[in-house]
């Protein structure tokens, strides 16, 4: 199975569907372009009846949490991977050569965030983070001294835009007078704000990292893009080594990522990840102890 990761629980194997407990939150970690993969596990979970108490999103999960908010059922996670089976690569990141430069040179950054604006919008259906039906809580990082702020009201829209304003892909974005960053950059997992809300059994919905690149040699860009996804990994692991220690009552069920490789326009395989997501997740539920990855590590010459 190489570097893919399995899952990893804190306090709990596998639950059964319909598991029921004093509060359950959703944690929907970054993943860039994979937010499809995300999708087909909320919906997995949500057919399964496990329904969320609070959801808690950064980068590109907040996107997710903040449309799934708005309608937490089996029939509101359908339309979320509906919505990402219909995602365009073209529209999202539109490559017109001229305004890229005029972007990059004016804003810092290669794309405007507003074709991925509108897509996001087209799920919401609510304004407002404090009128979901289900408490919210979207990841940021400040720009000034990135530390991780936490948006629990104010426009949604505002919130998700500074959870994925990832640097050189997306301007930094202002909220009343303040800069932010996407939030993988100071909490890729976001477990502490399901965990301050009381929850006492976690749902981490991660991407993971992508499956070690099956050819290396001579590309630094895959080289770069793995490694990144091993350093954004880190953090999950730390708190799970904490959490038994500090939060004994509390159980993490890491749903297990869907091995992958996409590049960042790469939408293409949106609703096949998203179905992939949706069986391994439901198998994964009812105790399959498979591995999320079947790939070997490649080896990197000499």
């Amino acid at each position: 199975m190489g570097d893919c990761q399995r899952p990893h629980h804190v306090g709990i194997k596998h639950p059964a569907p319909g598991f029921i407990t004093g509060m359950n939150a959703f944690v929907f970690s970054g993943g860039g372009n994979l937010g499809s993969i995300q999708a087909g596990m909320a919906q997995a979970l949500l057919e399964a009846r496990i329904r969320p108490d609070i959801l808690v999103g950064t980068s590109i999960g907040a996107a997710n949490a903040a449309v799934l908010a708005g309608d937490p059922t089996p029939e509101g996670g359908a339309r979320l991977v509906e919505m990402w089976s219909k995602a365009k690569g073209k529209h999202i990141f539109p490559i017109r050569p001229t305004k890229l430069v005029r972007q990059l040179l004016g804003k810092g950054a290669l794309f405007s965030p507003g074709p991925f604006a509108r897509f996001v919008k087209a799920g919401l259906s609510f304004t407002a983070i404090e009128d979901a039906l289900v408490p919210l809580r979207i990841v940021a990082t400040r720009f000034d001294d990135g530390a991780e702020h936490v948006f629990e009201a104010g426009p949604v829209m505002d919130a998700v835009l500074a959870s994925t304003a990832l640097p050189l892909i997306y301007p930094a974005h202002d909220v009343a007078g303040t800069l932010y960053l996407d939030g993988g950059l100071s909490n890729n997992v976001p477990l502490q704000p399901a965990l301050a809300a009381g929850a006492d059994t976690i749902y981490v919905l991660s991407v993971g990292f992508p499956c070690p690149p099956p050819k290396i040699k001579g590309s630094s860009r895959l080289i770069l893009m793995h490694s990144l996804g091993i350093l954004l990994s880190q953090r999950i692991r730390a708190d799970e080594e904490h959490l038994p220690v500090h939060y004994p009552g509390v159980r993490i069920v890491q749903v297990p990522p869907v091995c992958t490789q996409a590049g960042l326009r790469d939408l293409s395989r949106s609703a096949v990840l998203a179905a992939r997501a949706l069986r391994q997740t439901a198998r994964f539920l009812l105790g399959d102890e498979s591995p999320a990855c079947e790939h070997k590590t490649p080896r990197v010459p000499a």
